[in-house]
């Protein structure tokens, strides 16, 4: 089914992303009909930590104008280790931030936002080992469930969550009045209950 005909993702990547989290999401969007362009500050093949898969580069970050798309996907694995040392990379998030479009991140991805500053006063979730003390640190609170969605912001930890990750950025790309909901919606990972809480 075609239910994100017309909406443009914009998946962030560098050398060494984790092939699991940004090859399921970028199907899944894609067979939904979205747009799915992998980005990255310059044009050239960009390789997996896990294993040898390389993606195209098809469009440089310079080039994309935030106003022209429907939600930015950051890649976790070491690649956010480079994304978040890069200045392009961080004014983009900000950017995208100030519009107020969705921007996910899973595994050590959240470590993007942090740097950019965007998340204060944000609940986020992502890989406790590298993500807990940066998004503390960047005034957010960190949770450990795999799905947490505060405001524009959407997150999962590890690639078990993808499940959750695709399904909730879906519903968001579909009915965007879900992010102007109050509260933090989450997902338990012992009972797969969904709750909507003020913190």
């Amino acid at each position: 089914m075609n239910t994100l005909a017309g909406k443009t993702i914009i998946y962030l990547v560098e050398d060494g992303y984790h092939d699991a989290e940004t090859l399921i999401p970028a199907g899944y969007f894609a067979n939904h009909g979205a747009q799915v362009l992998i980005t990255s500050l310059d044009y050239k093949n960009v390789k997996a930590y896990n294993n040898s898969i390389t993606l195209r580069v098809q469009k440089k970050l310079s080039e994309i104008n935030p106003n022209d798309i429907d939600c930015l996907l950051i890649a976790g694995g070491t690649a956010s280790a480079i994304l978040m040392n890069s200045d392009e990379v961080l004014q983009f998030v900000r950017d995208v931030d100030a519009i107020q479009v969705p921007i996910c991140t899973i595994c050590s991805a959240a470590r993007v936002t942090a740097a950019a500053d965007v998340i204060k006063n944000k609940t986020i979730t992502g890989w406790i080992e590298t993500v807990k003390e940066p998004v503390s640190k960047a005034g957010a609170r960190y949770v450990d469930k795999p799905l947490v969605r505060d405001g524009h912001f959407i997150s999962s930890r590890i690639p078990d969550d993808l499940e959750y990750f695709c399904t909730e950025i879906h519903r968001v790309l579909d009915q965007p009045k879900i992010l102007k909901e109050k509260g933090v919606y989450t997902i338990d990972s012992k009972s797969d209950n969904q709750t909507n809480v003020v913190y």
